[in-house]
């Protein structure tokens, strides 16, 4: 195969097609390990079908184009019958899909008369069918993005929200109204400072080259990454894209920050630990409200019983939300050690208000939390577990 970009095709009967894109490097005469896994293997996955069905204030839209677009998925399209229905069949029964209806001019006269609906779809835990309503259009509507791969749950890190990408997978954005863009004024870059101070690119904003798609009728905007992104790192995504509605260009100009995370995945056995953020660890005569830090980003609840202060337990009923924890690192409560920067270990931590413990010392002073975590991961890993952890 010549160096380069080449999209890799796989069909089976009974198996959804798997497609996806490589990029072959000379030099090293192999691809990128994301296209096809570490261990150069690809698991297929058994096809599935769902039923499709498009309406507006309950009444069903016959010749809207409907397309599923999906991750190492083919675009699969087909047009509503006059009943409002259409098949989309091939997915795969594990895919995660975005389902779009496409903005649609149903009387020829160059103006959109609804605006597009879209849905993340999983064969899995579904019924087979899927409703969507679509929006009638206003003159004054303006382009708006209304779904992609950042619906699983959105990070509140350094830069404030973040969405979330996982180190091999591509970036999608749903719009309303069908878009322009300029492939080459979309820019996905990263501020480089987890990483030690001597680094020559430390504390500089770098560049990732990214392949940049449309599908679904112009409508979904795929960024595929030709290098694996870093964990724990943030992206922020910059660029211009239009739309011409009734005739007039609509701008949206996309300011977007992706962060990505672990991917090994939590478990029963990972570590969840309590810490006062006080500069110290183990010595007793410094306060702090106290924090749960956890290894990755994760969401569901918290929930303190109890916890016991100078040897002594106490009951509580206090309870937290995982979903407002914040990305730090040591560095970032305790500063940079010797102006070595980047060398601290990467978490979340969520406050428990109203909590000020002192550290504890192991041996005269007994400081600690009982918690109930109730956490799911990125990739739908769940514990469910009471933990009694030493305030740090």
């Amino acid at each position: 195969m010549a160096s380069g970009t080449h999209k890799l095709r796989v069909e089976a009967d009974g198996y959804a097609v798997y497609e996806t894109w490589l990029t072959v490097n000379a030099a090293a005469q192999g691809a990128y390990y994301f296209a096809v896994g570490t261990d150069g293997k690809i698991e297929l996955s058994r096809d599935c079908n769902v039923d499709v069905y498009v309406s507006s204030e309950g009444a069903v839209l016959g010749g809207v184009h409907v397309f599923a677009s999906g991750t190492g998925s083919p675009e699969i399209a087909s047009v509503t019958d006059d009943s409002g229905y259409v098949a989309l069949k091939g997915l795969s029964q594990t895919g995660l899909y975005n389902i779009v209806a496409v903005a649609t001019d149903v009387d020829g006269d160059n103006i959109y008369d609804y605006t597009n609906a879209g849905a993340s779809y999983s064969c899995i835990n579904s019924d087979k069918t899927l409703s969507l309503d679509m929006s009638k259009s206003e003159r004054d509507d303006s382009i708006s993005l209304i779904g992609g791969s950042y619906e699983k749950y959105n990070v509140n890190n350094v830069f404030g929200w973040a969405h979330t990408v996982a180190p091999q997978e591509p970036i999608v954005l749903v719009f309303n109204y069908p878009i322009n863009v300029d492939t080459n004024g979309l820019i996905l870059s990263y501020y480089r400072n987890l990483v030690l101070s001597s680094d020559e690119f430390f504390e500089k904003t770098i560049d990732i080259p990214t392949e940049v798609s449309l599908s679904a009728g112009n409508t979904i905007l795929t960024l595929t990454h030709t290098e694996p992104l870093i964990e724990n790192e943030t992206y922020s995504l910059m660029g211009a894209i239009t739309a011409n509605i009734y005739g007039e260009v609509s701008y949206w100009s996309s300011s977007l920050y992706w962060y990505v995370f672990r991917t090994d995945g939590i478990s029963n056995d990972s570590i969840i630990r309590s810490d006062n953020h006080n500069g110290h660890t183990g010595e007793a005569g410094f306060l702090g409200t106290v924090y749960l830090k956890f290894p990755e980003y994760v969401y569901g609840t918290a929930i303190i019983s109890s916890y016991t202060e100078n040897g002594v337990a106490k009951e509580t009923a206090l309870s937290v939300y995982l979903d407002d924890a914040t990305l730090t690192t040591d560095e970032d409560v305790n500063g940079c050690s010797g102006g070595v920067c980047g060398s601290g270990d990467v978490y979340y931590r969520v406050r428990l208000t109203g909590l000020p413990l002192l550290d504890d010392d192991s041996v005269g002073l007994a400081n600690n939390v009982t918690v109930f975590v109730d956490a799911t991961d990125s990739e739908g890993n769940r514990i469910q577990r009471e933990y009694v952890l030493p305030v740090e």
